[in-house]
């Protein structure tokens, strides 16, 4: 027998005979959450008209957020339509969160769409350049609320994309002209652009996807190779040394294709910054860049960034002669858009309306 006073003669601490260590056998399931997205990039012939060379940017930055989303087990309803947006809105109430862009968030005369007055913090604007603050006084939209494409808009949440890294492959001694429209080499500066253009021809073999009709300059050294697809694209950079921008597009996906690809991008630093979406309406300045691509330039840099004053030809040589001569770049993914990266950030941003 066990005859110590001060020792428990019960084997078993708890004086529960039968502990339950769950309270609630049987918890309600947690109710799966529900976005409704629609941007003019869901528009089905916005869709149709990328695939056949047409802007195709957003729709990547679409389908990023969307794979993301349902990742965290979010369902998202994409408007294809005008329609088919207001069949979605309709049942309002379902969503826990409205996705929409510059164009969509309002309907005739600008005024927002009256079943996303006073649910503010459920809605959140695609915004690829951003903006310091919302263009309505009836919608009060926290500028954090509007996600851009990079991280060049301080007053906005950076939402980006995710990439994988691509298998290296071997390069040949050439580069590749940025820009799959022809306006981007017409217009004011033009000629200085075609000036640019000859000159490094004259140093390197170029390829553009610009069609040989859109041709902007003739030489025995440029290939116009027309629309692409997403992989011929892939391959392009992943077999060139370096990829040239003189000004235009601004802030595309492509220069960062081209950094993953291990393809040295020369980016533009312009004479004056350009401005967007400046709301002369409400006098708020827009978001001011200083160059082509001022996340690549200022935040990525060298070996994989090389930049050139706008119009100074001794500059972009320099550039690519340096791309030349050096031993090919390994495929580089910068940090903010690996997998992880990207699929923690939707987390992150999102979290308000998924808790």
């Amino acid at each position: 027998p066990n005859l110590n006073p001060n020792t428990n003669p019960n084997p078993n601490p708890n004086p529960n005979p039968n502990p339950n260590p769950n309270p609630n056998p049987n918890p309600e399931p947690q109710r799966q959450r529900k976005f409704l997205l629609f941007t003019m990039d869901s528009i089905n012939d916005y869709i149709k008209n990328s695939k056949s060379g047409g802007p195709a940017g957003e729709i990547r930055i679409r389908h990023a957020l969307e794979g993301a989303l349902s990742r965290l087990d979010v369902v998202v309803d994409v408007a294809g339509s005008d329609a088919e947006f207001w069949r979605y809105a309709a049942k309002a109430d379902a969503y826990d969160a409205f996705i929409l862009d510059p164009w969509t968030w309002a309907g005739k005369g600008w005024k927002p769409r009256p079943f996303i007055v006073g649910q503010e913090p459920k809605v959140f604007i695609l915004d690829f350049f951003g903006r310091p603050k919302f263009p309505s006084d009836e919608l009060r939209l926290d500028p954090k609320h509007i996600l851009t494409a990079f991280p060049t808009s301080p007053a906005n949440q950076f939402l980006g994309y995710s990439m994988a890294p691509p298998a290296p492959r071997p390069k040949l001694a050439q580069g590749v002209l940025w820009g799959k429209m022809g306006r981007y080499f017409q217009g004011a500066g033009g000629k200085e652009k075609l000036r640019l253009l000859e000159a490094v021809a004259a140093e390197a073999p170029l390829v553009s996807t610009l069609s040989p009709g859109q041709a902007p300059l003739k030489h025995d050294n440029m290939k116009y190779v027309g629309h692409l697809t997403p992989e011929g694209w892939q391959e392009l950079l992943a077999t060139s040394r370096f990829m040239i921008g003189l000004g235009d597009p601004l802030l595309g996906p492509s220069a960062l294709d081209a950094v993953s690809n291990g393809c040295v991008y020369i980016d533009t630093v312009y004479r004056q910054p350009k401005e967007m979406n400046a709301d002369a309406g409400h006098r708020t300045p827009g978001v001011v860049y200083k160059s082509q691509h001022p996340y690549l330039g200022e935040q990525v840099g060298p070996p994989y960034v090389c930049t050139a004053r706008e119009g100074v030809a001794e500059d972009y040589l320099a550039c690519v002669r340096a791309a030349l001569a050096g031993p090919p770049l390994a495929p580089y993914v910068p940090p903010p858009f690996t997998p992880e990266s990207y699929q923690d950030r939707v987390a992150e941003i999102f979290r308000g309306v998924l808790a």
